[in-house]
């Protein structure tokens, strides 16, 4: 379904409004024309915008417009607490976003599901963690296309002494065994500590789910929410 423009125009006008009280706006650019998006950068650009908390997801912008969205996110970012970026949106324009965000201080939570750049930006969340330059406590890199090898650059970050991050999702995945050893080593050595992990849906089978048991056993293990569906754990791995 494709919205008429008139809806991305009363959004914007709400944004632009001084004594609005809009602080959270979710949105799937894809159900826009092009004009609908237009009018929704000039809402995101006013100064008068208020917004704590960004969801946006969809495909199909073209090279202009995500220049735009680019642009107006940044401008935000010092106003964000919870930014979403979903459905394969991040493309390049896209990707100084997160990496503002992350150098942002207020920012607590990231929603990067669906994206196909993901690399990229496990790259630059690491540089972030290990700089300190982000006090980012929630993370969902969750249907993306992480390897065991993005896993060891996630897993350096979260040795960091500097990293705040409690939640972590990487549910739907191509995870396996290998980067579950690699998180699980992760778990045990930092610190602060994170509270709830999200691994359901990877190719984990028993070996893994036994690296994460090992981790259970450990008096100083952080974890209180462990989420396992469908990872291909036989009767073995559960016992």
């Amino acid at each position: 379904v494709v919205l008429d423009p008139w809806i991305g125009e009363t959004i914007s006008s709400a944004l632009w409004m001084p004594r609005s009280l809009l602080t959270e706006l979710h949105l799937t650019l894809s159900a826009f024309y092009e004009k609908g998006s237009k009018l929704l950068v000039d809402g995101l650009e006013n100064s008068h915008c208020k917004l704590e908390a960004l969801s946006l997801s969809g495909y199909g912008l073209s090279g202009e417009m995500q220049k735009r969205f680019a642009s107006a996110i940044e401008s935000l970012i010092p106003n964000l607490k919870e930014l979403e970026l979903s459905d394969n949106i991040v493309k390049c324009s896209l990707l100084s976003v997160i990496s503002a965000g992350l150098r942002c201080p207020g920012l607590k939570t990231l929603r990067l599901n669906r994206n196909l750049q993901i690399t990229e930006v496990c790259n630059d969340i690491a540089t972030a963690f290990a700089a300190h330059s982000t006090n980012l406590q929630e993370l969902e890199l969750s249907y993306n296309t992480l390897k065991d090898s993005d896993m060891e650059i996630l897993s350096a970050a979260l040795t960091s002494t500097k990293c705040s991050l409690k939640a972590l999702s990487l549910s739907h995945n191509k995870l396996s065994a290998k980067g579950c050893a690699t998180l699980a080593s992760a778990l045990i050595s930092r610190h602060p500590p994170l509270r709830e992990l999200d691994l359901s849906c990877n190719d984990l089978l028993d070996a893994g789910v036994m690296e994460l048991c090992n981790v259970l056993e450990n008096p100083f293990c952080p974890l209180e929410t462990l989420r396992l569906s469908f990872c291909k754990v036989t009767f073995d791995g559960c016992s």
